[in-house]
């Protein structure tokens, strides 16, 4: 069935002059690379409070141990003053290494994949009229994806950036500092320091139900002695129902999460006909073939996902290579 050709080459029982034939088949899958303790590593930045969920506005801050109210509103600080900003930023260096190895290990090359297939072929091929084929199948497939969004922290423009602190007065309300993908935000009243790491890093999450219906000729075109050319073409009608879903690593709390939101996404389904081609050679002991499939190429759109929260241009792209 997978060449179009195929169907009038098979030979017919000796004494006969046509073939019927009929089936079933079914196949399931799992495509699975990666991390072998990925869902472990997804619950574990979900509870990671130094990340913030989706585009970082949540409140949900990195505590710094030391607190700093006594060098705010140094004029001329002294270089044990100096010594604690610096390592108040060598702290926030730490986390960042730390959490940018863990991001790095949990989506980095995650890619896994899940696959139900039910096939009902039918064959009829005679002398007179050619070999007609009639098949019917339907797959379900889903994907997931991770999308890594490196974390970067410069700590000589860190501890440039914060040198502000020293002129801050205890009375000044409560002062953010935005460094690259960091926010470090200190209470001048009380010295207590919180920071938050704006990151994209995600698990994209597909589904695809494809439904095809197709009707098969093969006729052959030409013969001497032992060697036969045949051709054959099937067209397919084709019902294609594809969902998606974006998830912020930040916003599990659960691998569970990730399921969930497929489950509960709604397919956008389209329909469009498609076309195979196809020729053989055969001789007494060989046979070469050529299968053209999906020769108009049909193209079938995801639905759209909201990118208004993904400040990471690579991300953007990412996800948009992957709505067709």
């Amino acid at each position: 069935m997978g060449n179009p050709a195929h169907p009038v080459s098979i030979p017919y029982a000796e004494g006969e002059n046509s073939l019927y034939g009929g089936g079933l088949s079914i196949g399931l899958g799992v495509e699975y690379d990666g991390n072998d303790n990925l869902f472990e590593l997804l619950n574990d930045a979900g509870d990671d409070n130094a990340l913030a969920p989706g585009d970082g506005s949540d409140s949900d801050d990195g505590q710094i141990g030391d607190n700093i109210q006594d060098i705010i509103g140094a004029i001329n600080p002294t270089p044990e003053q100096e010594a604690e900003l610096a390592a108040l930023v060598e702290e926030v260096a730490d986390k960042a290494v730390s959490l940018g190895a863990f991001l790095v290990t949990s989506v980095t090359g995650l890619n896994a994949k899940a696959f139900v297939s039910a096939d009902v072929p039918i064959l009829i091929s005679t002398d007179s009229i050619g070999a007609w084929t009639f098949g019917a199948n339907t797959s379900v497939t889903t994907n997931l994806r991770g999308l890594n969004d490196p974390i970067v922290f410069d700590k000589d423009l860190a501890l440039s950036t914060l040198e502000a602190i020293y002129e801050l007065d205890p009375t000044d309300p409560v002062t953010e500092y935005k460094l690259d993908s960091t926010t470090i935000t200190v209470d001048p009243l009380t010295g207590d320091t919180e920071f938050v790491f704006e990151n994209n890093s995600a698990t994209v999450t597909r589904a695809a139900q494809i439904t095809e219906v197709s009707l098969g000729y093969s006729h052959k075109v030409w013969q001497k002695e032992d060697n036969k050319i045949y051709v054959g073409v099937k067209p397919k009608y084709m019902d294609v129902g594809l969902s998606n879903s974006f998830i912020f690593i930040a916003d599990i709390e659960d691998a569970k999460d990730i399921f969930d939101a497929l489950d509960k996404s709604n397919f956008k389904y389209s329909q469009d006909f498609s076309m195979d081609l196809g020729a053989i050679w055969s001789g007494k002991q060989y046979q070469v073939g050529v299968t053209l499939t999906n020769i108009n190429e049909p193209d079938f759109q995801f639905p759209e996902i909201d990118l208004s929260g993904i400040t990471n241009p690579d991300i953007r792209q990412a996800i948009l290579d992957t709505q067709t």
